[in-house]
């Protein structure tokens, strides 16, 4: 094999690479590990076919791996909410059940819904309520630590996943996202202010709770946030 079938074979193995880091800055919270997964069985291939004159497996493997890597990119795009970049309800699903399955210590789950998101939509326009959407989709992945997972629930709501923290730890993090928004209205300066209602609860695994009881507990708790805002909301209108 001549050195400029090695140099092509080494291109499609960087591509690959950079596929995954463009994707992995473009504001999605997927994570597209498996592709480099698929690129080492292609550098086996290559070595194979280094080793062994006539045998072709550095073209074969680089077949597979393509083919793999297209598969993957369609299976975790079915998981993307478009607008915000973050996971879906459908993820959702599939991570409890990764949840029921893996032994995490512990799991908290926040949920969270932008205040007055309807005024948003009503006084400015949906074309601005889906800039909140993505601004917000945007704020939570660059807020988040890499092993908590944002997830955009439905409309304006919004929770966050929390495999790796403590409850004082996930209560600084309320704290701290509420506090990077305040700041954030102030610097942007944007026709509307983003701020969230939110509520967290832990996740049991011996309780044998289903996902709608999770999420109902979650709810609840930002549900008693929200209230606390309208009537905040409410002395400071009148």
């Amino acid at each position: 094999m001549g050195g400029f079938s090695y140099a092509i074979l080494a291109f499609y193995y960087l591509y690959s690479i950079v596929v995954v880091y463009v994707a992995k800055h473009k504001g999605s919270q997927v994570h597209f590990f498996p592709v480099y997964t698929y690129v080492l069985p292609c550098i086996m291939g290559t070595i194979v076919q280094g080793l062994h004159y006539g045998v072709a497996a550095g073209w074969f493997a680089v077949a597979i791996a393509l083919l793999l890597i297209e598969m993957q990119l369609q299976k975790e795009e079915s998981f993307v909410d478009e607008l915000s970049g973050l996971y879906n309800r459908k993820y959702l699903e599939f991570f409890y059940k990764q949840m029921q399955i893996k032994k995490y210590p512990q799991i908290f789950g926040i949920m969270m819904d932008i205040n007055l998101f309807k005024k948003i939509n009503d006084t400015y326009g949906h074309t601005v309520g889906d800039d909140a959407i993505r601004t917000v989709g945007r704020l939570l992945s660059d807020w988040v630590e890499v092993s908590d997972t944002v997830i955009r629930f439905a409309g304006d709501e919004f929770i966050i996943i929390c495999t790796n923290r403590t409850e004082q730890e996930v209560v600084e993090l309320i704290a701290t996202i509420k506090k990077n928004l305040v700041e954030y209205n102030r610097m942007e300066r944007k026709p509307y202010e983003l701020s969230f209602a939110m509520g967290y609860t832990q996740y049991s695994a011996g309780c044998n709770i289903n996902l709608d009881g999770f999420l109902r507990d979650m709810d609840q708790k930002m549900y008693e946030d929200k209230d606390m805002f309208r009537r905040k909301f409410e002395t400071v209108d009148n």
